[in-house]
């Protein structure tokens, strides 16, 4: 990217503190805070993005005690292009959710938008591989009842992962039967039982009910 062909533009709202470029950054703008009872002047420096599930770039800004969370895509095309019109959403030409760049980004429906995740490989009904690298093909697929693919060897990583979490976490003491004071293991799965046995809880009501006496 040749940087003289960068075009920065101030973010509504953040004037004097924040710009957003059309290649997708953003940055911060030189300027002096209060900090205590002194001023202090923060160098101009781009700013981090945090990358969500499907790949989207989140910023956050940052004035005063207040903090916004902005799609950068979104603010691009805002910043560039002008609000969204009526029942149109921002949509990325090439499929790709990292690609920020003005010209791979317009105000479209959102059938569209699916249309180019189906296109790029991106949509879940259409992605040839999951957010780790593994194929989704037809013996690493797992299809629920509501239709929802999902990768198996995720499912097994997690579900591995799981139960060594649970194998090397110390087991608590067990629970006291409420007659007997009888040790009640835990169970696998499930609530806890209160009583050791159906007999003990008979005879623990029984008695109960001898000490109340009749109504």
């Amino acid at each position: 990217m040749n940087p003289s062909e960068e075009e920065w533009r101030p973010i509504p709202e953040w004037e004097g503190i924040y710009q957003v470029s059309n290649q997708g950054r953003v940055r911060s703008l030189d300027r002096i805070v209060l900090v205590g009872n002194t001023h202090r002047k923060l160098p101009s420096r781009p700013r981090k993005f945090t990358v969500l599930p499907k790949g989207y770039r989140q910023i956050q800004l940052h004035i005063g005690g207040t903090v916004k969370a902005l799609l950068v895509h979104r603010l691009v095309l805002t910043v560039f292009h002008g609000p969204p019109p009526p029942g149109l959403e921002a949509c990325h030409i090439n499929g790709d959710t990292s690609d920020n760049r003005i010209e791979n980004l317009m105000w479209d429906t959102h059938a569209a938008n699916i249309s180019d995740a189906v296109r790029a490989g991106k949509h879940v009904g259409s992605a040839v591989r999951c957010p780790q690298g593994h194929d989704l093909d037809a013996g690493n697929t797992y299809l629920s009842a509501a239709g929802s693919r999902s990768c198996k060897k995720c499912r097994r990583r997690v579900s591995r992962e799981s139960y060594e979490r649970r194998k090397g976490s110390p087991s608590p003491p067990p629970r006291k039967c409420a007659g007997c004071d009888t040790p009640i293991p835990w169970p696998v799965r499930g609530r806890p039982r209160k009583w050791c046995s159906a007999n003990c809880q008979q005879r623990t009501e029984r008695a109960a009910l001898m000490l109340v006496g009749p109504a």
